[in-house]
């Protein structure tokens, strides 16, 4: 190489060097990361924001940063209304029994739990309805909570997030994966707004969906790169993922 002609990678080195280090005393010099273009995303390694549906004890609300009813996600404005276009969409079920901690036991595929009880969600009996109620006519839901996980670009945040449909909103998670059977993962959109809904114990806001067909041209490219990503990192099958999963937290099945 020609005496005082740099290269990229010298010229990144040198990018990385802390103003007060001490050359000398420290020995030969390694960077503290080299940026380089074959780089790609692996969307295992980053923390999905989850987009979530402001109550009325949301920490937003509580500190006047959203109102009831908004959409909220972490490092952004709250908005009334969502834009998104769902890139998957999963079966989850969730064992919360104090609403205000961790779920003890979760099934990311659906239907095998890792925590207490853990197993098989078919057998679990925390998955089974209660009795009829002859009073309501209705019975009592499982302790252990289904739900659909919709992972989706959104266009009013510019990111991906995921967001949950729990319990009774399920079926609008369902509509989603349907959607698709049609348009395909990253072929239409979405948006989502909220509305009240009550009982005797209070009430509490819903998820509202509205279909607005196919991506919008001008988000079009950004939504497929993001599909692309999110695609090729899935796991092939449902079996891999939980033996993956049981590895992972060493449980047996």
């Amino acid at each position: 190489m020609t005496e005082g002609k740099k290269t990229a990678f010298d010229k990144s080195v040198e990018m990385g060097v802390e103003a007060d280090s001490d050359q000398e005393n420290q020995g030969p010099y390694i960077p503290r990361a080299v940026f380089t273009r074959d780089a790609t995303l692996d969307l295992s390694k980053l923390q999905i924001s989850t987009l979530r549906l402001a109550q009325g004890m949301t920490q937003e609300v509580v500190d006047r940063k959203a109102g009831i009813g908004d959409y909220v996600l972490t490092n952004f404005p709250s908005a009334e209304e969502v834009t998104l276009v769902p890139l998957g969409a999963t079966n989850i079920r969730s064992y919360k029994p104090e609403p205000t901690k961790p779920a003890k036991c979760s099934a990311p595929t659906g239907d095998f739990g890792f925590g207490d009880p853990g197993g098989v969600c078919e057998e679990c009996p925390l998955s089974k309805w209660g009795e009829r109620d002859e009073n309501t006519g209705k019975s009592k839901p499982p302790p252990c909570n289904n739900g659909v996980v919709m992972r989706a670009y959104s266009i009013t945040h510019k990111c991906l997030v995921d967001f949950q449909f729990m319990g009774g909103e399920a079926s609008k998670g369902s509509f989603i994966q349907q959607q698709a059977m049609s348009f395909g993962w990253a072929g239409f959109a979405i948006k989502m707004g909220s509305s009240q809904k009550s009982n005797n114990r209070g009430s509490w806001y819903i998820p509202e969906i509205e279909m607005l067909g196919e991506v919008p041209e001008e988000h079009k490219e950004i939504a497929d790169k993001w599909f692309a990503i999110f695609d090729s990192s899935q796991t092939d099958s449902r079996d891999e993922a939980i033996k993956q999963l049981s590895a992972a937290t060493e449980t047996t099945f």
